[in-house]
C-alpha cells in the first residue's frame, strides 16, 4: 500500500507543480503512528532557485490556532481559567454589543474556540464594513504601531453580528483568546505558548518570529502562474504582510502569527491524535474531538461541526473526502491543509507556499481521496 500511495501522491504533487497550481510543498502522512509518506517538491523561493526541504519554515497563518487553542486548554486543566470564563475577566474593556441594542452578551473562552461569539473577520466582510472602518487587523499585516491590545480594543467597538451559540463564523476569536492568556499570565503570548506547547513537545521551529531567508517565500495564484506575493497587497479580499512574520514588533495574533515545519506540526497532531506523553488529558483531547455547534446552525461548510482547535466531520456523506466522522481538520490561507482522522488512524500535514491553491484547491481534494483510497485498499 506504502509504495501505490507513494506513487498516487508523487503524481499528484508533480502535476500541481507542472500545471503552475503550486510553487512548492512538504506533504507529511502518517498511518497507525507511522510515516508513510514524505516529500518535499518544487521551490522554496523560485526567483533565486533555492528547493522546498523537509524541514522548509512556513508562515502558518491559521496553522496557528491549534497551537494556541492547546495552550488555553493546558491552561484549563490547570485550573487557571476555564471554558466558561467570560473574556471580561481577563479583559475588563472587551464588551462588543449588538448594533441595534444595548445590551452586551457574555463571551466565554469556550465561544471564542469554537467560533459561536459573535465576531467575524474582516476579509470576511465587505470592504466598507465596520471592521475596516475601525482598522481592525486580521492579523495577517503588518502595522508596526498596532499592538494586540490596540486591535482588541477596536474589536470591542465592532458590532457582534449574533447571540453567542446562536451562529458561526470564523473570526477573529482566537486573537482575543492570545490577549486573554496574555493578562491571565502576565507574559507575552509567545513566552506562553513556547512554555505550554512548543518546548514540551519539541517544536523548535513553531514561533512567532523568523528571519527573512530561513522563511519559505509565499506566492499566490493566478489564471496564468502563481505570483510572487508583496507586502500589505489584497488577495482574495485578505490582506497579506509577508515581512509580519520576520519583524519582532509585530503583535502576536493568537490567530494567525506563528511559523513552523511540517515535521514538527505532524509531531503535536498525532500528539493529539494518540494522548500520548499526557500533554493533554484524553478527556480534554476527546473534548477537542467533540462537535459543538448546533445541528441546527450551518458552519463553513455542508457535513462539518467544529470542535477545539479545527472543524469536525459530522457527515461524511455530505463531505464527501472519505475522511471518517470525527475527522478533524482545517487549513491556512497561505497555503496549508492538515487533517487528523482518528478511527482510520490517520494524520497528514500538507504545507505550500501557494495561496489559495494549498489550502482548498484541487490539490488538497486529490491527495485526500488518494490517501482513503490506498487505505481502504489495504
Amino acid at each position: 500500500m506504502a509504495s501505490s500511495l507513494s506513487h498516487r501522491l508523487d503524481e499528484i504533487i508533480q502535476q500541481s507543480l507542472d500545471n503552475q497550481r503550486l510553487v512548492g510543498c512538504v506533504l507529511l502522512v502518517a498511518h497507525n503512528g507511522q510515516l508513510i509518506y514524505q516529500k518535499a517538491a518544487g521551490w522554496k523561493d523560485r526567483e533565486k532557485r533555492q528547493a522546498m526541504a523537509v524541514d522548509s519554515v512556513f508562515r502558518l497563518s491559521s496553522v496557528t490556532k491549534p497551537l494556541v487553542t492547546a495552550a488555553a486548554l493546558r491552561l484549563v486543566e490547570e485550573g487557571r481559567i476555564s471554558l466558561d470564563t467570560p473574556v471580561t475577566r481577563w479583559l475588563p474593556y472587551f464588551k462588543p454589543q449588538f448594533a441595534d441594542a444595548p445590551e452586551t452578551p457574555v463571551i466565554t473562552l469556550h465561544h471564542l474556540l469554537t467560533h459561536q461569539s459573535g465576531l467575524n473577520y474582516g476579509f470576511s466582510l465587505p470592504e466598507d464594513s465596520i471592521y475596516h472602518h475601525l482598522g481592525i487587523s486580521d492579523g495577517l499585516d503588518f502595522c508596526p504601531a498596532l499592538t494586540l491590545e490596540e486591535n482588541m480594543r477596536r474589536l470591542a467597538k465592532a458590532p457582534l453580528f449574533y447571540y453567542p451559540t446562536e451562529g458561526w463564523a470564523y473570526s477573529l476569536g482566537m486573537d482575543v483568546v492570545g490577549a486573554m492568556l496574555e493578562k491571565l499570565c502576565q507574559r507575552p503570548l509567545p513566552e506562553i505558548i513556547a512554555d505550554y506547547v512548543t518546548h514540551p513537545l519539541g517544536l523548535h521551529s513553531c514561533r512567532f518570529w523568523a528571519e527573512a531567508d530561513d522563511l519559505v517565500v509565499p506566492y499566490y495564484n493566478t489564471k496564468s502562474e502563481p505570483q510572487r506575493m508583496g507586502d500589505k497587497e489584497i488577495y482574495g479580499g485578505i490582506i497579506f504582510s509577508p515581512r509580519r512574520a520576520t519583524e519582532k514588533q509585530a503583535y502576536p495574533s493568537g490567530g494567525a502569527g506563528m511559523v513552523g515545519n511540517a515535521k514538527d506540526l505532524l509531531h503535536f497532531f498525532e500528539i493529539l491524535r494518540t494522548g500520548k506523553d499526557k500533554f493533554l488529558s484524553q478527556e480534554t483531547i476527546d473534548r477537542m474531538f467533540t462537535n459543538h455547534i448546533d445541528p441546527k446552525i450551518s458552519t463553513d461548510k455542508a457535513g462539518f461541526g467544529f470542535g477545539y482547535g479545527g472543524s469536525l466531520v459530522v457527515d461524511p456523506d455530505k463531505v464527501g473526502s472519505g475522511q471518517s466522522e470525527g475527522t478533524m481538520q482545517w487549513g491556512g490561507v497561505y497555503g496549508h491543509r492538515w487533517f487528523i482522522d482518528r478511527k482510520r488512524a490517520i494524520t497528514v500535514v500538507s504545507l505550500t507556499n501557494t495561496s489559495f491553491e494549498g489550502m482548498n484547491g484541487a490539490f488538497t481534494e486529490d491527495f485526500t481521496k488518494a490517501i482513503y483510497e490506498n487505505i481502504a485498499a489495504e
